[in-house]
């Protein structure tokens, strides 16, 4: 009897030592994604794509809005492509992907014990930054010879357009906020260069988000008289140059 029980107990020992011992894992190097792109489908849905990898079981998606968090996306997706969607109007994402090989933990004689992810590196990232578009279709037109109007085509995700000028080489100023607006007209412009600029926003909880510039430039009356740049009311007379009278800007 006692000579059982000690083969028992050593038929228990080596088979504790079996298991601590002897698991082995089977697994592929499933390398580092390849070619990730990000390309626009809708005002807030941005499509991913990148190169199959033939080894991979799978791809696990993060993302992170405006510099912030990681975030998973999704960890179990099969194919080499994904949308995602409701991005949100005004902020900014960065993407990254990673491959996954199963991992399969096998101990002799158990066999198949349990099968983990096991990740490659991350892909380079891609940003895409989830902007209201740009004015297209700006115009200017005269109304009359100190008045003209702009007209520009909707865009779908504004909430209203600001509109700025400048008048020779002087820095843009605020002529006025518009919403919905698609065409203003501007009164009391004096001779001079002028440069308007159209840019549409969106409201949020945290301000206005203004899009990207669409500028035009239209002459009134023509250069001043000795031909140098006009210079306006908020920089002062351009004295150096050839003594141009000062001009102010439109006035609404």
């Amino acid at each position: 009897m006692k000579k059982l029980k000690k083969s028992l107990a050593a038929i228990l020992i080596t088979l504790v030592l079996t298991i601590a011992i002897a698991i082995s894992v089977s697994a592929a190097d499933v390398g580092r994604v390849t070619g990730l792109k990000a390309s626009a489908v809708t005002n807030n849905t941005v499509a991913l794509t990148w190169n199959r990898i033939s080894a991979a079981d799978g791809y696990r998606i993060q993302y992170r809005e405006n510099n912030g968090t990681w975030i998973t996306l999704s960890d179990t997706l099969q194919t080499n492509s994904y949308v995602v969607k409701n991005l949100k109007l005004g902020s900014s994402y960065t993407f990254r992907v990673n491959a996954y090989d199963l991992v399969e933990v096998k101990v002799p004689i158990l066999g198949v014990i349990s099968s983990e992810k096991d990740h490659a590196n991350y892909s380079t990232e891609v940003s895409v930054s989830n902007s209201i578009g740009k004015v297209t279709g700006l115009k200017v037109s005269w109304t009359t010879s100190t008045k003209v109007k702009l007209s520009w085509t909707k865009v779908c995700a504004a909430d209203g357009y600001a509109v700025y000028y400048k008048v020779g080489k002087c820095g843009y100023k605020l002529y006025g906020t518009y919403d919905k607006a698609q065409e203003i007209t501007i009164n009391n412009l004096q001779a001079g260069k002028y440069t308007f600029v159209v840019r549409p926003y969106i409201k949020t909880s945290v301000g206005k988000v203004c899009g990207p510039y669409t500028p035009v430039e239209v002459e009134v009356n023509g250069l001043l008289p000795c031909g140098c740049e006009p210079v306006c009311a908020y920089c002062g007379p351009n004295t150096k140059t050839c003594g141009c009278r000062p001009h102010g800007g439109p006035r609404r």
